[in-house]
């Protein structure tokens, strides 16, 4: 179980007390963001249970959240409320962004991505928050837990802490996102521009073929990486003419060495087409 206090501070809150339509905005976004991510990160949401007890801090209000979760990654990580991704997890992403809409999302050579900006500045962001960052509905929460309550008169900094241990008086911030930073959190319809990533290279890589075709240099079956890739297009005029002339009749016999690309599809960060540029023979 993962534990961390989030709070909102300023005047508004002296009385330990806030508007109850916010602050059920507020949890409402809180939930929707738990859940969204770390079913983006998992798949589903079966091992995820949240937990949200309130609390009182002098001129503040607070409430105590516990996450239990059986995941590969931490979503509270992947957020960027506790120990951060590349990037800072999502909060981290955002603040950078300030506000602007994503203009790229290209693939770094490490697997990371890379958020491009209108200015031209990058950000490396974890490969596994790609989906997330561009999600719509993220944003929606993001604004629903932290923009709202920072937009009202009042309120000038919404925390993240790290809960008192015993015998511990000061609590560790770990997040702290202030009135001015607060659009940096908007909802947005279109996070990204340009819903397109940059192509997968993988160069002198082993492969064997299942399914070949003499008359098209399309719907080829090859098996890599312990996965049968179907569709695959053959861009290697040489190794056509090589299998037509009928130089390749072991080609299911061999294993073969090529420079294999992956290509996005339109609008998609995850469907990819594959194509062979180059079998080394």
């Amino acid at each position: 179980m993962e534990s961390i206090v989030l709070r909102f501070d300023g005047e508004a809150l002296n009385d330990h007390s806030m508007d109850l339509s916010l602050l059920a905005e507020s949890l409402t976004g809180l939930e929707k963001l738990i859940t969204e991510v770390h079913e983006h990160l998992n798949g589903s949401t079966h091992d995820l249970k949240v937990q949200v007890q309130g609390g009182f801090e002098e001129g503040s209000f607070e409430f105590l959240l516990n996450v239990i979760e059986t995941a590969e990654i931490s979503t509270l990580a992947a957020i960027g409320f506790t120990s951060s991704l590349a990037g800072g997890g999502l909060v981290g992403a955002l603040k950078w962004l300030g506000g602007e809409p994503i203009e790229k999302i290209a693939r770094h050579k490490d697997g990371d991505c890379i958020l491009k900006k209108k200015d031209g500045n990058a950000l490396v962001v974890d490969s596994r928050l790609k989906e997330a960052i561009a999600s719509p509905s993220i944003r929606t929460a993001f604004n629903r837990l932290i923009q709202k309550p920072l937009n009202k008169e009042g309120i000038d900094v919404f925390e993240v802490l790290k809960p008192s241990a015993d015998g511990e008086e000061d609590r560790k911030v770990l997040v702290e996102v202030e009135k001015s930073e607060a659009a940096s959190f908007k909802a947005q319809k279109a996070p990204v521009k340009e819903k397109v990533m940059e192509d997968e290279i993988y160069d002198n890589v082993r492969i064997t073929f299942l399914t070949v075709h003499k008359d098209k240099p399309s719907g080829w079956r090859i098996h890599y990486d312990d996965t049968e890739l179907s569709r695959v297009k053959i861009q290697d005029d040489n190794f056509i003419r090589h299998v037509q002339s009928g130089a390749g009749e072991a080609i299911f016999d061999d294993a073969y060495r090529v420079k294999l690309v992956a290509k996005y599809k339109s609008n998609s960060f995850t469907e990819k087409d594959w194509y062979i540029e180059k079998v080394y023979l």
